[in-house]
């Protein structure tokens, strides 16, 4: 992850998808070489030739995919794992600034499949019982980015109504606090001591002048 700036923020993701496909079903009987009859895994070259959900992520301003890994089950599920660089843009409310708390969201759909053809939701969690909380986590070592802090995190599933149809959409949802410590330092302590140093130059008899114009050159 990497430092914000503005309304939009970078960070480096695995984005992991799992669906079940029963044409993709295979066991050792219909094969007539050795191979391994528990699954089947790979990369790029399986993905091209399978189907895949064409999902995008709503509020994305630039993302790339470097390295993907799939893996077949002979039940047909498959797992599509995808390490993504990704750029999204949200709204900011800094009417606190600098001791603000912002939300930043991530939102996934299909582009062409409404919800009655892919039906998107949040892998079950299946330790501390929050729907989905396991599937969405943060790197320990990207809690803090410079002054911003990560203090949580949520997830969802909507319907997204559009002209074209209603789709299914995942939101997660990452709440980020910032350390006032830095901007105090750079701002508000220098604009402090800019206007005592003003107003002691209304204090200065009108007639000591060599002292007024040194204050007055300080600031």
């Amino acid at each position: 992850m990497f430092p914000r700036s503005g309304l939009q923020m970078s960070l480096d993701i695995y984005f992991r998808q799992h669906w079940t496909d029963e044409r993709l079903q295979f066991g050792p009987r219909n094969y007539t070489t050795p191979i391994n009859d528990t699954k089947i895994v790979g990369g790029r070259e399986i993905a091209e030739q399978i189907w895949t959900p064409d999902t995008f992520f709503v509020n994305e301003r630039s993302s790339s995919s470097k390295e993907c890994f799939v893996r077949l089950l002979p039940s047909g599920s498959v797992l599509w794992s995808q390490r993504v660089s990704l750029t999204v843009v949200d709204s900011a409310d800094l009417r606190d600034f600098p001791w603000d708390t912002q939300e930043s969201r991530i939102e996934l759909e299909s582009f062409g499949q409404t919800r009655a053809g892919i039906d998107y939701s949040w892998q079950m969690a299946d330790t501390d019982g929050d729907l989905g909380l396991n599937s969405a986590q943060i790197s320990a070592t990207a809690m803090t980015m410079n002054d911003l802090s990560v203090v949580g995190h949520n997830v969802a599933t909507v319907v997204a109504n559009t002209p074209s149809g209603n789709y299914s959409r995942l939101v997660y949802t990452m709440f980020v606090t910032r350390t006032p410590g830095s901007c105090t330092h750079s701002l508000f302590l220098p604009v402090a001591l800019v206007c005592l140093l003003s107003l002691l130059s209304l204090l200065l008899p009108a007639r000591d002048t060599a002292s007024r114009t040194l204050v007055l050159s300080l600031t």
